[in-house]
């Protein structure tokens, strides 16, 4: 009996007006990947310093 494995979601986090999420965002479009999810993540609020998004980042900077 084979196992069948489970594709999991891809997960893209960001702000929809950041020019670099834009740039994956139109990438993702372009390779015509349709199994993505956007998780709103506003760093003008401080959503990027909650333990949940911080235990994602290995630096806990934004990348330059």
């Amino acid at each position: 009996m084979e196992l069948e494995k489970k594709k999991k979601k891809m997960k893209l986090y960001g702000i929809a007006s950041s020019t670099c999420t834009g740039r994956v965002l139109l990438s993702l479009l372009e390779k015509e990947v349709e199994d993505f999810e956007l998780v709103i993540v506003n760093v003008r609020k401080g959503e990027g310093k909650k333990p949940e998004y911080l235990k994602l980042q290995v630096t806990i900077s934004p990348p330059s």
